[in-house]
């Protein structure tokens, strides 16, 4: 009863009406492609520097090199953020020009 004809108009449209979940199309495109990039990318990393080679002379080091998993790590932050930024804009331009209603006529 208290709603003025703006608010019952967005109430009655199927598109707003309808629950989407709290995340963003960003946000899961951005985890899947860091997962996509990241554990390869860090598995690598992983691989060779436990198997790094070693010679007679020194001691073997059979731990993680940080220096090979601290940039596999920020590329792979890099990439998950940047494609969850990247989608959410195109999405935020897609609905900003009523492209996502079924009665748009282009």
């Amino acid at each position: 009863m208290g709603q003025n004809r703006a608010e019952a108009a967005i109430m009655d449209d199927g598109y707003n009406s309808r629950y989407r979940n709290g995340g963003t199309a960003g946000g899961l495109l951005g985890c899947l492609s860091a997962v996509l990039v990241g554990i390869p990318l860090m598995g690598g990393a992983f691989v060779a520097s436990i198997i790094g080679d070693c010679i007679p002379e020194a001691p073997c080091h059979k731990a993680i090199d940080w220096f090979l998993m601290g940039p596999a790590i920020a590329i792979t932050i890099a990439v998950g953020f940047g494609n969850r930024w990247l989608v959410n804009r195109l999405v935020r331009w897609w609905r900003d020009r009523g492209l996502h209603r079924p009665d748009h006529g282009g």
